[in-house]
């Protein structure tokens, strides 16, 4: 079954090599003749509402509640929710011909800002004086996944991120869980509290990149040697720095920008250690995709891998009651631990402004761990309509479902026997509900 999925998943991408618009250009450096400094940002006002059940048949105080992914994130208080998910305001120019830089706030409700209101995404100069060899300093997006690297105000077609990409590459940094605490367990996974918001694809250091136009192909390359802090650098013991790099090829079939119709592959590599409780991990994540985009139709696919430095999140999955130990988060720290997953994807204009969309995601956690095993799988009916070119109204709709494959192997954990143990596993997976979210972009 998992070698099904990713020969699926690889081969639609090798296949489809697809349209993306040349990031590394767009997001890293300014046009000819650029003004010294342009103030921009944008807004998506998003509702939420998710239909998952309590959990029920739990043998426990938590037998009657909602788990974490019926709940609206980041809050994680209500099953349905407004939220301002983005607002991000920023300014970018060209000091000189060859100087360009880019600064970018967020203020938003979302992974970045669980632990501070507000947070620096982005902070970056680029040089780009030496031919073939631009050179970025600073704190910016990672060479890595397409998802990863699209600019959520300008080519995401979906209000979320795959579970694959979320799972395995926006990482949450994590320390050692006190000692003496009392805390809930589960084999083959530590203890861990979070030091931080997400990551956000983001890292603070050096990138050399470029790309060579050759007729109607284009050749692109970048590397970057970071701190594996994210955005959270100063002061920071958590990383112990990050080698990542992004290979692509692309044959363009015309237009420019975010207009540009191309077909176009890569791969991506990341590697770095990470500190937790004395010790360095190594923590690697790597993938293949590609992007078709041509006139109305969109199609593209990616396939990830992940060793080390795995996060699972609270478990038990719930908010914190009085009576029991707390959920605590727990992380799979060894290079031994390995996930996987990706998604293929599809848009289609049936009007000149009202675009439909179908993804199918696929994440398969801790396949090296037959207990703490699980599986997401989801399917997103999307549609856009675009009132301008700064102006769009989204609306998902997300058929959610959580395997536990290997539930017989999940063994006692007192004071629960292992017959309990895994009606536990099972309630709390059946009880995920399907996702509907609408959401706003304006673009200023």
């Amino acid at each position: 079954m998992k070698l099904r999925h990713a020969l699926a998943l690889a081969l639609a991408s090798a296949s489809l090599p697809a349209h993306a618009a040349n990031w590394f250009q767009m997001q890293n450096t300014e046009p000819p003749k650029a003004p010294v400094y342009k103030f921009f940002g944008f807004v998506q006002p998003t509702y939420t509402s998710i239909s998952g059940d309590r959990v029920t048949g739990f043998t426990g105080k938590y037998n009657d509640h909602y788990a974490l992914f019926n709940y609206v994130p980041p809050m994680n208080q209500s099953t349905s929710a407004f939220q301002f998910l983005r607002a991000r305001l920023g300014v970018r120019g060209a000091i000189n011909p060859h100087i360009n830089y880019f600064l970018l706030g967020e203020a938003g409700k979302n992974s970045i800002t669980t632990k501070n209101d507000v947070a620096a995404t982005d902070a970056f100069l680029t040089f780009s004086y030496i031919p073939g060899v631009r050179i970025r300093v600073g704190q910016g997006r990672l060479p890595i996944g397409d998802e990863a690297m699209q600019p959520a105000f300008a080519d995401s077609e979906y209000i979320n991120f795959s579970a694959a990409t979320l799972g395995l590459m926006n990482e949450i940094p994590t320390a050692s869980y006190p000692a003496g605490a009392k805390t809930t367990s589960s084999a083959g996974l530590t203890n861990a509290r979070t030091t931080g918001g997400a990551f956000a694809y983001r890292d603070l250091g050096v990138e050399v990149f470029d790309w060579f136009p050759h007729g109607k192909w284009e050749y692109a390359y970048a590397l970057m040697a970071s701190t594996g802090t994210g955005l959270y650098a100063l002061g920071s013991d958590y990383g112990r720095g990050d080698i990542s790099g992004r290979l692509q090829t692309s044959y363009v079939f015309g237009g420019k920008g975010l207009n540009r119709d191309d077909v176009t592959g890569y791969v991506w590599y990341e590697t770095g250690k990470r500190h937790f409780g004395g010790q360095d991990y190594t923590r690697t994540r790597y993938g293949i995709g590609g992007r078709y985009h041509q006139g109305k139709l969109r199609v593209s696919a990616e396939y990830l891998w992940g060793e080390g430095m795995i996060f699972t999140g609270l478990n038990p999955p719930f908010q914190a009651i009085s009576g029991v130990p707390a959920p605590v988060y727990q992380v799979a720290l060894a290079d031994n631990n390995k996930a996987q997953g990706g998604y293929l994807e599809g848009g289609y204009y049936l009007l000149p402004k009202l675009e439909f969309d179908l993804r199918y995601d696929y994440y398969d956690r801790l396949t090296n761990n037959a207990a703490a095993e699980r599986v997401f799988k989801t399917w997103t009916l999307g549609a856009q309509y675009h009132f301008k070119p700064n102006l769009k109204l989204q609306f998902n709709y997300a058929i959610r479902t959580l395997d536990v494959p290997n539930a017989s192997a999940i063994p006692a954990a007192a004071p629960l026997t292992a017959a309990q143990a895994q009606a536990n596993a099972l309630a709390v997976a059946n009880s995920m509900g399907n996702l509907a979210a609408l959401q706003l972009t304006w673009v200023f």
